[in-house]
């Protein structure tokens, strides 16, 4: 059946979109639950909600400024709703409806069979989108709206505003949404949108020139406003400029791979103790060693340590990576199969531009990993993702386009079948890890559990100083409302030396916090797994002389300790 027999109408069209990513979403959410994928998200919901300087705060450092401030008059307004998690979830839906309309529009225009319209869409969405669907994390869905918009923009941008103004406004909402929630996965998608914008102009022999200027215009309104929220984080949240380049130097040092050899060179470089090592690389905060001075001069040092990349060791690397991340084992050489299929058919036709599109963006895509992970030795999955998704996107797009000229060929058939499977059987494999799954435990369960006890606890002791390592890693859906556990100081707190953690100890009646504070009388330790307390009396120990822990209360999650000093 052809796509445009059914499909006729852009107004048929969105429908079905709205529809299928309805369905898609069901789905997956029937199967799954949606869980924050890491703290991060948590501590932009405690911020913006009040939890952590006891009134919502828009500084939080992981989102823009501008999406802080939104978040934070959200629960100014209402402190009852799980906002940032109806948001994240109102994107996805949004974004993945975009998707799936540039995927059909891509197919009436280009004449392909519906089936294999929604077995290239089917692929994509089971390989790529669906695990970090589930996960909520702002950063991979700020990559997914970035997908959407683009999308949209690519394909819509030669209609005229009259019976597209929907596209439009769904496409700047999008785009918006990206940047706002995390502007380096926006800027990620930017290239592409750019590259495929001039290849479009160039195929088109000059015609859309308007569309590419449509695309400057935005790109470069997005520029501005990538300096403007800049500009409001210094402005408005004192010490900002003092803090950006120590949390770049940190944030350096803690995604390094080789934790062993780190902590070694950061012994041998500086005056670390190895328990401070070890502390430091669980995100303990409180040392003052932990300064932009120590972590210049360990930086040097672990450069110098560290061996000069070469092509082979980087093509090395990059290659390892199908060990490490499901998203480039089988998904990736599924991508490679159609992609070549679809290389051909444009080369055959002698369609330049289609098989640069499918090499620049395969390009893109191995320098990105080879860059971040073949050269500074550090991609975490979701940034490596915030590549994946757009690249993995467009190439979908793109090859079917050539499933238009000869998809009644068995070749066709083949390739889209191998393909298909390829991506489904991803989450399939790996779903312990991809997926979190309704009927099996996940490993944040207890996380969550602690978290909610030591909230509780919190809001029972106002006039304690509670320290604790674990993050406030709470469920999506879990809302502080009147339970501010403002005097809760998180040693392991990403935002721990930001203006807004120095709003909440100056709230707190501290000029600052340290490892030293831990013996105050009025402090307590609250503490889920022994050995990260065996962890922290050794480092104390090491640094202060003999210290000791004592119990005062053991709950069902957490136990709640008073160090001293002997």
């Amino acid at each position: 059946m052809k796509a445009s027999a059914f499909l006729s109408s852009r107004r048929r069209q969105w429908a079905a979109s709205f529809v299928i990513a309805a369905l898609l979403l069901a789905v997956t959410f029937a199967l799954c639950r949606p869980l924050y994928e890491t703290n991060d998200d948590s501590c932009i919901v405690a911020s913006a909600s009040g939890a952590v300087t006891g009134s919502p705060y828009a500084g939080n450092g992981f989102t823009s400024y501008l999406y802080g401030m939104l978040l934070s008059g959200l629960f100014t307004l209402c402190a009852s709703l799980p906002w940032h998690a109806c948001i994240l979830l109102a994107t996805l839906y949004l974004a993945i409806t975009a998707i799936v309309q540039s995927t059909l529009a891509v197919s009436v225009r280009y004449g392909v069979s519906l089936y294999a319209a929604l077995a290239v869409l089917g692929a994509l969405y089971a390989g790529v989108l669906m695990p970090y669907a589930v996960m909520l994390q702002f950063t991979t869905v700020s990559a997914i709206a970035a997908c959407g918009g683009v999308c949209l923009l690519l394909t819509h941008s030669r209609v005229s505003a009259g019976g597209q103004s929907a596209a439009w406004i769904i496409t700047v909402l999008l785009l918006l949404i990206s940047f706002g929630l995390r502007i380096a996965s926006f800027w990620v998608a930017v290239p592409l949108l750019v590259a495929y914008s001039v290849l479009e102009w160039i195929d088109s022999k000059g015609r859309e020139k308007k569309a590419f200027v449509s695309v400057l215009l935005i790109v470069s309104g997005f520029a501005v406003l990538t300096a403007a929220d800049s500009l409001l984080y210094r402005t408005l949240e004192p010490g900002w400029s003092t803090y950006a380049p120590f949390n770049a130097l940190l944030t350096s040092f803690l995604d390094y791979n080789n934790v062993g050899a780190i902590s070694e060179i950061a012994c041998q470089s500086t005056d670390w103790s190895p328990e401070l090592a070890w502390m430091i690389r669980n995100w303990y905060m409180l040392d003052p060693k932990l300064n932009t001075e120590n972590l210049t001069v360990l930086l040097d040092c672990v450069e110098a340590a560290s061996p000069a990349p070469t092509v082979l060791s980087v093509l090395r690397a990059t290659g390892s990576i199908v060990l490490h991340y499901p998203m480039f084992a089988l998904v990736l050489a599924g991508f490679v199969l159609v992609s070549c299929w679809a290389f051909l058919c444009f080369w055959r036709h002698k369609q330049w531009t289609l098989c640069l599109r499918l090499l620049g963006t395969g390009a893109y895509l191995l320098i990105f990993i080879g860059f971040f992970y073949g050269v500074l030795g550090r991609l975490p999955a979701r940034a490596a993702f915030t590549a994946a998704a757009p690249c993995y996107t467009l190439l979908a797009l793109t090859c079917l386009r050539a499933a238009g000229q000869t998809e009644r060929t068995r070749s066709f058939t083949a390739v889209v079948a191998v393909f298909f499977a390829c991506c489904v059987l991803t989450p399939v494999l790996h779903s312990d890890t991809l997926l979190t799954l309704r009927w099996i435990p996940q490993s944040r369960d207890d996380a969550r559990a602690f978290s909610a006890d030591i909230c509780e606890y919190a809001a029972e002791n106002p006039d304690r100083i509670l320290v604790t390592n674990m993050p406030l890693d709470h469920d999506p859906f879990y809302v502080y409302e009147d339970a501010l556990p403002s005097n809760l100081i998180e040693w392991c707190h990403g935002m721990y030396h930001s203006p807004m953690y120095q709003t909440k100890l100056s709230r707190l009646g501290f000029d600052s916090f340290t490892s030293q504070d831990l013996f105050g009388e009025n402090v307590r330790i609250l503490v889920a797994e022994r050995e990260m307390l065996d962890g922290l009396l050794a480092y104390l120990q090491a640094e202060y002389g003999q210290a000791a822990v004592c119990l005062e209360q053991a709950y069902d999650t957490f136990g709640v300790y008073r160090l001293v000093l002997l």
